[in-house]
C-alpha cells in the first residue's frame, strides 16, 4: 500500500507507558493543522497538547512529559532540526519523536542526525497511518497496546 509508506518507524526505540493513554506533543508552526491532528489523536484515546514552535514545546515539556513528539520539520523560527536536537539535549530518553512533515523523508534523513527521528510520516498520509506508528512506539509492557489505546 502506497500510502503507508509514508509513515514509517525508523529506530528500535520503544516508549514505556504502562496502562495509561498515550501522551503526544503536536509541535506544527501551523496552529490550525496542529489542532485537527491533535483532536484527531484525543478522539483516539491519546492526551494531547500542542506548540507553535520550538520555544513553545520546550516549554511544554518542562511541565509535561510526553511519549511521543509530531514534529513539523518546516518552521520559520527554528526549523525541526534544531527543535529535535534542543528536545533531545534535554536528557530524557524516555520519548520519541516523530519527524510529521510535508517534505519527503529522503529529505529528512540526509539533512538530520540518525538519533534525532524515531520515525517519519508524511503529513497528506492519512492519519489512521500515524495512529499506527504511534501504536508501534509505545510500548506496554506485557498488556497489547491495542486494548489500553482503544480503551477495550
Amino acid at each position: 500500500m502506497y500510502a503507508a509508506s509514508k509513515c514509517q518507524r525508523w529506530t528500535s526505540r520503544d516508549v514505556f507507558i504502562g496502562r495509561r493513554r498515550p501522551r503526544v506533543l503536536v509541535v506544527d508552526d501551523y496552529e490550525d493543522a496542529a489542532t485537527a491532528v491533535a483532536a484527531y489523536l484525543q478522539i483516539e484515546g491519546a492526551a494531547v497538547k500542542t506548540a507553535n514552535g520550538c520555544f513553545d514545546a520546550l516549554h511544554v515539556v518542562e511541565k509535561w512529559s510526553p511519549d511521543i513528539i509530531l514534529l513539523d520539520i518546516m518552521m520559520p523560527e527554528h526549523d525541526g532540526f534544531f527543535t529535535a536536537r534542543a528536545l533531545r539535549r534535554l536528557s530524557r530518553d524516555d520519548f520519541a519523536i516523530i519527524a510529521y512533515t510535508a517534505t519527503d523523508q529522503d529529505f529528512v534523513r540526509l539533512n538530520s542526525d540518525a538519533s534525532l527521528f524515531d520515525g517519519y510520516c508524511q503529513k497528506a498520509s492519512s492519519l489512521t497511518y500515524l495512529h499506527r506508528l504511534i501504536e508501534g512506539l509505545v510500548s506496554r509492557g506485557h498488556v497489547s497496546c491495542l486494548t489500553f489505546w482503544n480503551g477495550r
